[in-house]
This record gives C-alpha cells, structure tokens and sequence, in this order.
C-alpha cells in the first residue's frame, strides 16, 4: 500500500525531520524541526453541546485557535466538530514539553474560553493529557 500523493510531500519531510503540520483551515500549515522520536505533551477534550452552543462560541473557539498556535512551544491547538456527532467539540493541541503547557494555561487569552464555556456550558466534558512519542507510520 502506497502513500497518497497528497500525503507524499508531507511524509518525505516527516522523513527528514522536518514536518509540515496541517492546520483547520486558519493560517498556514506549519513547520516544525522536531526529530521523530521526540517526546511532546498532547491534550484530548471532548465536550458534548448542541448545534446552538456551538454556533455561539465558534468565534471565540477560532480566535482561541489562532492565539494558541502563536505560543511558544505550541505545534497545534484545533477545535474540530466530529462528522458524525455534530454535537460534539474536539480539541487537540500539541506542546513541546509540560512547561510550554502551564504556560500556556497562564496566557490572557486563556480567558476567551473560560468564558465562552461559561455562558455555554457544554453537556460533558472530558480531556486527557498524555505523554507521547511519534512514531514512523505503519507499513
């Protein structure tokens, strides 16, 4: 099984080192010199709401993003809708080590979805932070 053409230019830089790392469609792809094998902090939420609490907080969830992907040691922070649940928010982001993470929970801008959860509170929320290593894909 070959890679996609799509995906070629991306994984021949990941080969490299150097990746290119898609983005939501806000800015550009970015690229990051982190060796494969590096160690990176990554957080996991889910939280369910409604169609209506979404569409009252995208602009705060664009404008966290945007924020977010400038900080240091910051390689991704996405919100995305799940396809089959649309009721349902993920957010991934990516950190260089846990000290880029506190920092960036001490940011202003940290206020943007504080609030905007507040007056929206989702239904259920769940993150998870782990400790990761990438890895080349399976062949």
């Amino acid at each position: 099984m070959g890679i996609s053409p799509e995906v070629a230019p991306v994984y021949e830089h990941s080969r490299r080192a150097v990746r290119v790392d898609a983005t939501s469609g806000i800015g550009e792809p970015r690229v990051t010199n982190q060796p494969r094998g590096t160690t990176m902090i990554v957080v996991n939420g889910i939280f369910e709401t409604d169609a209506d609490s979404i569409d009252a907080i995208r602009s705060a969830l664009a404008e966290m993003e945007v924020a977010c992907k400038a900080e240091n040691g910051c390689h991704d922070y996405t919100f995305s809708v799940e396809v089959n649940n649309p009721n349902v928010i993920r957010l991934t982001e990516k950190w260089d080590d846990l000290d880029a993470l506190r920092e960036h929970f001490r940011q202003p801008h940290m206020s943007i979805l504080r609030d905007a959860m507040s007056k929206h509170p989702p239904k259920s929320s769940q993150v998870s932070f782990f400790e990761a290593t990438e890895i080349e894909p399976p062949r």
